[in-house]
C-alpha cells in the first residue's frame, strides 16, 4: 500500500511512503505539496498508473 502527502506543518505534505509488515517508510518525495486530495490505480492497455487529483485550488488538477 502507498501513502502519499499529509500534513504540511508535519512536513508530511510531499511524501511518498509505502507501508509493509505494519510500518510506514518513505520512498520518496513529490514535487509538489499533496493535501485534501485523492488518488487512485488505474490499468490501461498501455500500463498501469497512479492517478492523484486535487480540489480546485491547484493550477493543475491532476498528476499521472
Amino acid at each position: 500500500m502507498l501513502f502519499f502527502g499529509g500534513d504540511r506543518g508535519a512536513d508530511y505534505s510531499t511524501q511518498i511512503s509505502q507501508i509493509t509488515n505494519c510500518e510506514m517508510k518513505r520512498i520518496g518525495t513529490l514535487p509538489f505539496d499533496f493535501e485534501y486530495g485523492g488518488c487512485t490505480n488505474l490499468n490501461e492497455a498501455n500500463g498501469e498508473f497512479i492517478l492523484i487529483c486535487f480540489p480546485n485550488r491547484h493550477e493543475k488538477s491532476c498528476y499521472r
